[in-house]
């Protein structure tokens, strides 16, 4: 990104310029995120969400407009990903994360949880995922299992609940479908707690 240095009280590189500095008003570490921000943002999307030929209008654009969404750009974002972005990008520093682990945090988080929804995390014996349904406890996956080369349905608890009661209510929902035996039930073929997932097949 070009480098323009303004008389007065501004000076830096424009792209990366906080409002908050861009106004001369008090700046602190949650200027330092917003300029983080404009970094991940342009490394997702593979450009910097405020462009001109004039100086003066991208300093406008950092304090009045919206950057345009990531995934206008490049659909490929995940929508939690992009989330994170733009709340480090929010004109208000109040509502932007107040430290660089908070949104180192969330940002780490935020991919977690988009391999969960996408099924990634389940182990490579499961192929062909998709996604079926969701309630609040879990996500169900219809898969393909290679090993014993059939299709399964996979309900995978959700992480924020994992380490909770709800590991020892899926594992009863478990155990209480195993005891039935109906042709539209389908049958319990294994039953996992790995690491931070938690799964019935």
């Amino acid at each position: 990104a070009p480098t323009y240095t303004v008389t007065g009280n501004i000076m830096g590189t424009m792209a990366y310029i906080s409002p908050e500095q861009v106004q001369g008003e008090r700046t602190d570490k949650r200027s330092d995120i917003y300029s983080l921000g404009v970094i991940l943002y342009e490394m997702a999307t593979g450009r910097i969400p405020f462009t001109s030929e004039q100086p003066a209008t991208i300093l406008y654009q950092h304090i009045n407009e919206p950057p345009p969404l990531p995934t206008s750009i490049n659909p490929d974002i995940p929508e939690l990903v992009e989330q994170v972005i733009l709340k480090a990008l929010n004109k208000n520093p109040d509502d932007r994360y107040q430290s660089a682990g908070n949104l180192v945090k969330a940002l780490a988080e935020a991919i977690r949880a988009d391999a969960f929804i996408t099924g990634e995390t389940l182990p490579d014996d499961y192929g062909k995922k998709e996604k079926i349904g969701e309630g609040g406890m879990a996500i169900v996956f219809k898969a393909y299992q290679h090993s014993q080369k059939r299709h399964v349905a996979i309900k995978v608890l959700k992480p924020s609940l994992v380490n909770t009661n709800y590991i020892s209510l899926l594992q009863r929902e478990t155990e209480l479908i195993a005891q039935l035996n109906h042709p539209n039930i389908l049958p319990i073929y294994d039953f996992k707690v790995e690491g931070d997932y938690s799964y019935i097949v």
